[in-house]
């Protein structure tokens, strides 16, 4: 389901998938983003059937809702920023009662103003949206074993499965700061979700918990794994 609801980078029609409850009365969450955010839908989906939730998703691979340019758009005749403000008029049509977004923290924008030119990006498209009423809750992106020279935790995983603590990878360098915490402390009653401590300890970050191999990669968390987290999601958007 994450895969036929995350548009490839080369559109900018929107396309969207609705799920969670469908119960006429239920609470509308807006998940909107990139891959990034793409991976907390199966959470969401649980949480919203056990919430009385409905889902809508708006999301494109390496596209956060930003306006400020990522590099890599002009690759494709900055078919992101239009993927943007589509996604925008969109979202004041909707009117969710809340918007949920989460992002690659390793994208590169191209401003000369550093973190405080992409988050000033990232609060443009939901100005309107905010004073629409809609919440917005960015989830903070999830640690990244790239980051921190693990490139596939699966394939480790299986290499050394009776010690994966040998697939572990240091918390500091996985953790990216990510632009969104300056843009949820710079938007007004923006509210900034930090997951980071179910990963990682104080030191490393886990390849494996509960059983469940937590990447599928070196930087998406796992369908399953996401799972493991819609009690912890729904409790965090209450």
């Amino acid at each position: 389901q994450v895969t036929s609801c995350l548009q490839s980078h080369e559109f900018t029609r929107v396309t969207s998938c609705t799920f969670g409850s469908t119960q006429p009365d239920a609470k509308t969450i807006a998940l909107v983003g990139d891959s990034h955010a793409a991976q907390w839908m199966p959470a969401l989906d649980i949480a919203g059937r056990a919430n009385n939730w409905s889902v809508t998703t708006y999301l494109r691979a390496s596209c956060p809702f930003s306006t400020t340019y990522r590099l890599q758009a002009f690759e494709y005749d900055n078919a992101c920023p239009k993927w943007v403000s589509a996604v925008e008029e969109s979202l004041l049509e909707l009117k969710p009662d809340v918007i949920v977004l989460s992002a690659y923290s390793m994208h590169a924008y191209a401003t000369d103003n550093g973190i405080d030119g992409v988050a000033s990006g990232m609060i443009e498209p939901l100005a309107a949206l905010a004073q629409a009423d809609s919440e917005i809750v960015f989830i903070r992106d999830t640690p990244i074993p790239l980051a921190a020279n693990q490139a596939d935790i699966p394939a480790c995983v299986d290499k050394y499965r009776e010690s994966t603590e040998h697939c572990a990878f240091d918390r500091y360098k996985g953790l990216v700061f990510d632009p969104q915490q300056r843009a949820a402390e710079t938007l007004a009653g923006a509210q900034f979700i930090d997951f980071s401590d179910v990963f990682c300890g104080d030191t490393l970050c886990a390849p494996v918990i509960g059983n469940v191999i937590v990447y599928k990669d070196g930087d998406h968390i796992s369908a399953t794994f996401s799972k493991t987290l819609a009690a912890k999601l729904a409790n965090a958007l209450q």
